[in-house]
């Protein structure tokens, strides 16, 4: 629609007016406008360091956190847990010392009653030794009644029987009555012996009894001829004179080491046999067990022999001693090593 002419005005300035009109509006940009351009540009930055590197857009994010639980209860759960655990695990530890210590002592008593054990065996053995060895020697010194009989001229002691036992009662009687002898007080018999009660007897008995006395005389007479071969045996016995027991000599030993247990003992023997073959050569290792001093747990000591004589012995300790070796004779006792 053109412009309504002025009044006073020319047709010039109204065309000036309506060119004017005519031109493009200039566009600006507004804060609006801005604000989404930046906004554009930060998501475009985001993502392209998102693509390029991941690790640094991680390393700024906020780390994720559980929520905790009202009045830190299941902290307070595992920790009285994690305390239980450690007191049974000090409870377990302290069982397993203990049956540890058990173990070892149980051990070491069973080891100490196989020592005594051992060395009670041995001397028993050696007891009997001995004892079978002098039971000959004894027998054969003892004197029978042969023997006595020998000594004494044939006569037997009073009381005495042929067969070398007491005479009983009813024996005594029997060889009265044989002999016509009338029966004898016992207060005679026990107070006097039987060769001064046979007067006393007879002088108060009638005549018939007396004649019968002298017959009595021949039963002693009749024993000893019985008796008569026995002192000739009894004589050949005696001819031989006392018995004499020779004692057995023990070996001879030599003790080089020591040591609170058999193992050691075993090694000190292998080292000793190894080291000093010529003089422990041919030899047999024992051991002998020394009583504790005070509490003191038991020790064992090493025993190598049998040395053939004290003399050799002696020489076998100076070869040893120049060694640095200790080395003590004694007997050659104790139960294998």
């Amino acid at each position: 629609m053109p412009a309504p002419a002025s009044p006073g005005g020319s047709p010039t300035v109204a065309a000036h007016t309506r060119a004017t009109d005519l031109r493009p509006a200039r566009k600006s940009l507004s804060p609006y406008v801005l604000a989404w351009c930046a906004i554009g540009l930060l998501a475009a930055a985001y993502l392209t360091a998102l693509a390029v590197r991941p690790d640094l857009v991680t390393e700024h994010l906020p780390a994720f956190r559980p929520g905790e639980p009202d009045g830190n209860q299941g902290q307070r759960a595992m920790s009285k847990a994690v305390a239980e655990v450690q007191t049974l695990r000090q409870s377990v530890s302290q069982v397993q010392l203990d049956v540890a210590k058990i173990k070892a002592a149980v051990s070491m008593t069973e080891q100490r009653q196989e020592v005594i054990e051992k060395t009670l065996g041995a001397r028993l053995t050696t007891l009997e030794e001995k004892i079978t060895f002098s039971a000959p020697i004894v027998a054969a010194a003892k004197p029978g009644p042969a023997t006595l009989a020998a000594k004494t001229g044939g006569a037997r002691p009073e009381g005495s029987s042929n067969s070398g036992g007491p005479i009983e009662g009813s024996q005594l009687a029997q060889a009265l009555t044989i002999g016509a002898v009338p029966p004898i007080e016992t207060g005679s018999i026990v107070s006097t012996p039987a060769a001064v009660a046979l007067p006393k007897a007879v002088d108060a008995k009638p005549p018939q009894a007396a004649a019968a006395v002298p017959a009595a005389p021949s039963q002693p007479t009749a024993l000893a001829a019985t008796t008569t071969p026995e002192p000739t045996a009894a004589a050949t016995l005696v001819g031989f004179g006392p018995a004499v027991v020779t004692p057995t000599k023990e070996p001879v030993g030599l003790r080089i080491s020591n040591g609170t247990s058999l193992d050691a003992l075993r090694l000190s023997w292998s080292l000793l046999a190894d080291r000093h073959a010529a003089q422990l050569k041919n030899m047999e290792a024992r051991y002998v067990t020394r009583a504790p001093v005070a509490d003191g747990e038991p020790s064992f000591e090493l025993v190598a022999g049998p040395v053939k004589s004290p003399a050799e012995a002696k020489r076998i300790c100076k070869a040893l001693a120049a060694k640095n070796v200790p080395c003590q004779i004694g007997t050659f006792e104790g139960a294998g090593l």
